[in-house]
């Protein structure tokens, strides 16, 4: 496709090491998911790639979500990137994910939920998720633990009780955990204000009267590309330092 030559020669003009990828999926129309694996950049959540299936529910399996993860890996390792770190919500917190995750290399920061089983190293039930007990402020890490009944790890997870929150966040890492971990999860956010923009914000998909899975991915190509191109844009003007007289 047209896109995908852009999308690779935009990340290179970028010249991040590590790329931030966030993995997310929107409802349209009651009848189709759109589901977009977006490039985290400057505040931004730019797509990578991009699928709607004929589906109800904002929740998809990872048989689902495969052919769309392995078009992307397989893009990505012919550019010959192959530092990712994947973010991604607790719809998401599937150990068959993590472990294709694993297998390709990628590293991730996926939020669990609370019902989730924990094992501690030796293969005995320590609580679940939601038991790890938190008071307003405080952090909690866990190196090397396992998760669920099949034990998936080692992994690592982070607990955490905001002052302004009545939820707990509770992440899932590939990597040794810390407050960074925090942060790094809190960039997933992006790819929500990203659906916002286009289906009621700037771009207004929700006023489209497409109702044909082949046709809103050709429409979400065209938003894409405009999309990328402003963001390509935004990064010249600041590069040049005459962001102010755009502004």
């Amino acid at each position: 496709g047209i896109y995908g030559p852009l999308i690779l020669r935009s990340l290179n003009a970028w010249g991040k090491s590590r790329l931030v990828l966030a993995l997310d999926t929107s409802v349209l129309f009651e009848g189709w998911c759109w589901i977009c694996l977006g490039v985290i950049y400057r505040g931004r959540a730019v797509p990578l790639i991009w699928r709607v299936i004929e589906h109800p529910s904002a929740q998809v399996s990872f048989a689902q979500l495969a052919p769309l993860l392995s078009d992307a890996q397989g893009m990505l390792e012919a550019q010959g990137i192959g530092d990712i770190l994947l973010l991604a919500d607790r719809g998401f917190a599937d150990t068959t994910l993590m472990s294709w995750l694993k297998y390709v290399g990628w590293n991730y920061r996926i939020r669990i939920k609370a019902n989730l089983k924990l094992y501690a190293p030796k293969g005995k039930l320590w609580c679940k998720v939601g038991e790890v007990a938190l008071k307003p402020g405080e952090a909690k890490f866990y190196q090397g633990v396992y998760l669920t009944e099949a034990q998936f790890g080692p992994v690592h997870v982070a607990f955490a009780q905001p002052h302004d929150a009545d939820d707990a966040w509770q992440v899932v890492s590939s990597e040794p955990t810390s407050l960074t971990t925090f942060e790094e999860y809190g960039w997933r956010f992006n790819i929500e204000e990203f659906f916002l923009d286009d289906k009621s914000g700037a771009f207004q998909l929700e006023d489209s009267h497409l109702r044909d899975a082949g046709k809103l991915e050709r429409l979400l190509l065209v938003l894409a590309l405009s999309l990328l191109m402003l963001v390509s844009q935004g990064t010249q003007i600041v590069a040049q330092g005459i962001r102010r007289t755009v502004d």
